[in-house]
């Protein structure tokens, strides 16, 4: 499987403990915070994850799967990808540049 989040621009960094082995573009929740993981790491192990920057997520290639400029992006924890549905999924950040349903990656500002 592809890495579900890369980061292309890099922003604000916090620690964090791996609570079990992790891999880069993993994604971490810590309440409504979302951090990506950077390197791959060991359970102990003290990392940094982005939470903050421009990064290229998967998203769904589905009909009606298109992203707009500016739309808000929601990350689906079940099915590693950002969306548009809200539920339960925590908010990721919003569209840099609008895609076609046919593409598999958006790239996404997140900000906190």
């Amino acid at each position: 499987m592809a890495e579900a989040i890369v980061r292309v621009d890099p922003g604000l960094n916090m620690k964090y403990t791996c609570t079990a082995d992790v891999v880069a573009g993993e994604v971490i929740l810590q309440g409504e915070l979302i951090g990506v993981v950077q390197t791959n790491a060991s359970d102990g192990d003290v990392i940094y994850l982005g939470i903050e920057g421009q990064f290229e997520c998967l998203k769904a290639v589905t009909s009606g799967s298109a992203l707009t400029a500016g739309a808000i992006v929601y990350w689906d924890d079940t099915n590693s990808i950002v969306t548009t549905t809200v539920g339960s999924n925590k908010q990721f950040g919003k569209v840099r540049t609008a895609v076609a349903d046919s593409a598999t990656s958006v790239y996404v500002v997140k900000t906190i």
